[in-house]
């Protein structure tokens, strides 16, 4: 086996297990270790809490800049939002907090930016299920710059 097959099948390993970062109706927030930004986000919904919880996953990456900044919250409770780092920003890091009131969250995102660093081929991933497990990968070479959500108080 070869030195990159290995490698790969040991970040597989590395990175699926459950290990949530909140919980269910609770507060989130993390921010990649320094020379990181986010690769991968995993999620589980639960229909009693009307909730989930999260997992943030992070990857080397070149270029990652010194200047980073919180978004401010980005959405209200019970709103669509489409949010993107500016000045070709990646996401380092995110937060959130959930209303049981409104069964949702309010988002705030942590954004960094790097002299010479330029975001192109940027596309959109899949939509994920209402109520169902869901995992985004970023694929290397490539940096999370934004997210989109849609609340729908028929499914919360």
């Amino acid at each position: 086996m070869n030195t990159k097959a290995l490698f790969f099948t040991f970040a597989i390993l590395f990175t699926t297990c459950d290990c949530w970062l909140n919980d269910y109706d609770g507060k989130l927030e993390y921010i990649c270790p320094n020379n990181q930004s986010v690769s991968g986000i995993r999620s589980q919904h639960d229909n009693r809490h009307e909730d989930r919880i999260f997992d943030i996953l992070c990857r080397i990456s070149t270029g990652i800049g010194s200047r980073c900044q919180w978004s401010g919250y980005v959405n209200g409770f019970d709103e669509f939002f489409a949010f993107q780092c500016k000045y070709h920003g990646y996401i380092h890091g995110m937060r959130s907090i959930h209303d049981n009131r409104s069964e949702d969250r309010r988002w705030d995102f942590y954004c960094c930016e790097h002299d010479g660093f330029d975001v192109t081929e940027c596309y959109m991933t899949p939509h994920t299920n209402w109520d169902a497990y869901f995992s985004v990968d970023v694929p290397l070479n490539y940096v999370m710059r934004g997210v989109t959500s849609t609340h729908d108080n028929r499914h919360e």
